[in-house]
């Protein structure tokens, strides 16, 4: 008896289980279904978002294209006015110097600066670098001249103490003959 009433019981766990199981699954399945919707509902608006921004950019694209073209047209008609009136200005100017118009003389003036230009600091990092050189050179000639001035000054002092010695030398061989010829007279 015991044991169907334990059976019973683990039955009616088991039971009541399932159930809680089943309802945790009506309800994922629920859920489930409302992020179906959800994300099929996102797709249609990102999918008619999408053909609004195509329809917005073609708009824009032909709206504003004639409008850049019609500008960019202005622009070279202005600019070839303003040539003319640079080459009717300069005319006379441009047939002493033999060249077609203004901006053939600007351009050749302007490659000529630029050389100029480029040749200048050539010479300004070949000035640089020879400074350079020449402080360098200077440093080592005042190292050397010091250097110099250290032997002498060196060679003075051996000098001096040369001749002190010579002269203790000759002083003490004048002693010693001194010292013979007072033996030899004694």
């Amino acid at each position: 008896m015991k044991k169907e009433k334990r059976k019973l019981s683990a039955i009616q766990e088991k039971s009541s289980d399932l159930s809680t199981i089943t309802m945790k699954l009506e309800l994922t399945k629920e859920e489930l279904g409302n992020v179906e919707k959800k994300i099929t509902s996102l797709q249609h608006q990102i999918d008619y978002n999408s053909s609004e921004i195509e329809a917005l950019s073609q708009e824009i694209s032909n709206s504003v294209e004639p409008k850049i073209i019609a500008i960019q047209k202005e622009i070279n008609e202005v600019n070839e006015v303003v040539n003319q009136i640079s080459d009717s200005l300069f005319d006379s100017f441009c047939k002493k110097l033999h060249i077609a118009n203004i901006r053939e003389y600007e351009d050749q003036n302007m490659k000529s600066l630029f050389e100029q230009s480029e040749k200048i600091n050539e010479f300004n990092k070949t000035i640089s670098k020879l400074s350079n050189h020449i402080e360098f050179e200077q440093e080592s000639l005042r190292m050397l001249q010091k250097s110099i001035s250290t032997l002498q000054s060196s060679h003075a002092q051996s000098t001096q103490s040369l001749s002190d010695l010579q002269t203790k030398s000759d002083a003490t061989k004048d002693i010693e003959q001194q010292t013979q010829d007072a033996k030899i007279s004694i």
